[in-house]
């Protein structure tokens, strides 16, 4: 049977079929590198439980469980004491945890991220304090790593880079110290003179010193001198997705394929700021959608505005216009650029052009851009080439002086009546409540304003999807009131309409966070939009 003692440097364990004979045998003490893997492996615990603190996205309680629990440990190290929790308890503490991990992920956290995070956080506790065989060691060290990849996900500050530059330093010394450990320990060493063991423990830590940062120096070489990805698509491009990214971004769009990319923390693309400013709270505009049955989304085909090869020579967008008028223009006076950027798609299988409003100019090395009447910019290949980095200016002066007194109907021919269609079974209630919310407006804009605000202040925002219901838009305003931004925004879309207002839908993306890195903003799928 397998017996374990603690000893002053940590764990170590020893097989005997015989306990009594086991007993007997005095146990020899931990070795130099027995003691040095002990710390190493902690200190990795530690960075990784900081790199994960350091997004500031851990909630007080997982704070003051982890944190005590470290301490704790250390001092166990230090004073040669602890305590290891039985097999049997380590079992029913994991099965107890997984009815808190549906509890959590369901209703306390309601994110998968989040509840698997502290599902984590909760078995590095437990196994710090019940390791009963080698391989515990192993998961311990995986464990930091998973930290380490949820902070990833979390965070894209310098912080993050400094802590993970530890991590790699104590990864490195945790298992080079394992395999010399093992190593020790075959060879039966009984121990080694102070001296013998303060010379081994820096060389083994100059050891991993020296590999870090040869490790370090070539992860810059491939993420910051080379080129993350190549304007013509390269072979990891022929490998993009299509996932559920393609489907909230195309001509066809059901309620809730907004709310399923919202799910997913991946990133979606990269901003660099070339001139000018990001607005606060901007939105990166996709797809424009104009009818709607109730329950989705559509376009009509044909609906191209514009199509025509960009080779990297520069399209004026506000010279395109749609029957009499420009199509990008909500301002009275002329059009110019106060923001230019640079976009740097990640290889999703996107074709869609995400531009600021209100888009200007575009360019990039595509041979056709398909820009429609809706003013969704897409790519048109016949190659099966995605959309990789293009340039892009805007005008982000805000329109507000120019249409705020608009009561005009003025109009293009033929797109008034498109953007007042509505569902051709409406339920009664939702006329009679835009004409009670929008009384006392005076304007279009007014008119527009109160309603936002009114679906501001009395409904809530969830990104639970519900099943399906016969009259989802309804359903929202009248019954369940709390939903996503598709929601929100296909409720003031109908609205409007059925005030005479012309309105559509546009799905995209909203903000991003600023990686202070390489001064860039990461937009990530959970940041996917829709307004009015």
């Amino acid at each position: 049977m397998r017996v374990h003692s603690e000893l002053s440097s940590g764990w170590e364990f020893k097989d005997n079929r015989d306990v009594a004979s086991t007993l007997a045998i005095p146990v020899r003490p931990a070795g130099s590198a027995e003691r040095y893997f002990q710390w190493s492996l902690y200190l990795l615990l530690v960075t990784g439980f900081a790199a994960l603190a350091g997004t500031g996205k851990l909630d007080f309680l997982s704070l003051a469980v982890v944190t005590p629990a470290l301490v704790l440990r250390a001092y166990h190290l230090l004073k040669g004491k602890g305590f290891t929790i039985a097999e049997r308890w380590t079992n029913y503490l994991t099965l107890l945890y997984l009815a808190v991990y549906a509890l959590d992920y369901f209703m306390l956290s309601q994110g998968f991220v989040s509840a698997t995070v502290h599902l984590v956080l909760f078995i590095m506790v437990v196994k710090i304090f019940s390791v009963h065989r080698d391989r515990d060691l192993v998961y311990l060290a995986v464990l930091s790593f998973l930290m380490v990849l949820a902070a990833a996900v979390l965070t894209v500050d310098t912080l993050f880079l400094l802590t993970f530059g530890l991590f790699l330093l104590m990864a490195m010394s945790t298992f080079i110290s394992m395999e010399v450990r093992r190593s020790e320990r075959s060879a039966q060493a009984v121990g080694v003179a102070m001296q013998q063991e303060r010379r081994f423990n820096r060389s083994l830590s100059g050891v991993a010193v020296l590999l870090s940062l040869a490790t370090l120096a070539g992860a810059t070489v491939l993420f910051f001198i080379l080129p993350r990805m190549s304007t013509g698509g390269g072979y990891l491009r022929n490998l993009g997705f299509q996932s559920s990214f393609v489907t909230g971004f195309s001509s066809e769009v059901q309620l809730g394929g907004i709310g399923q990319i919202q799910q997913s923390d991946s990133v979606v693309m990269h901003v660099q700021v070339l001139r000018g400013k990001l607005p606060p709270d901007i939105k990166w505009r996709g797809v424009a959608l104009v009818n709607f049955d109730g329950r989705r989304w559509w376009n009509t085909v044909p609906e191209t505005a514009l199509s025509r090869p960009l080779n990297n020579a520069a399209l004026d967008l506000s010279q395109v216009r749609v029957g009499a008028g420009p199509l990008f223009s909500t301002v009275a006076t002329s059009r110019s650029s106060t923001l230019a950027y640079r976009i740097i798609m990640e290889p999703i299988g996107s074709y869609i052009f995400f531009v600021a409003p209100m888009p200007v100019r575009i360019s990039g090395p595509y041979d056709q851009i398909v820009v429609t009447q809706q003013g969704s910019l897409y790519f048109n290949s016949d190659t099966g080439k995605t959309i990789g980095v293009y340039y892009a200016e805007a005008d982000t002066r805000d329109p507000e002086p120019w249409i705020q007194n608009s009561n005009s109907r003025d109009y293009p021919p033929g797109l008034e009546l498109m953007y007042r269609q509505l569902p051709s079974r409406l339920d009664p209630r939702i006329p009679s409540l835009a004409q009670q919310i929008t009384a006392s407006s005076a304007s279009n804009y007014a008119r527009a304003r109160a309603i936002e605000t009114y679906l501001r202040k009395n409904f809530g925002y969830t990104l639970q999807l519900p099943g399906r219901e016969n009259d989802p838009i309804a359903n929202f305003l009248f019954e369940r009131k709390r939903g996503h931004c598709e929601y929100f925004a296909s409720s003031m879309a109908v609205m409007l309409r059925t005030l005479g207002i012309p309105a559509r839908v546009v799905n995209g993306f909203r903000g991003g966070a600023f990686n202070d890195l390489n001064n860039s903003y990461i937009v990530r799928s959970k940041d996917a939009h829709s307004w009015v």
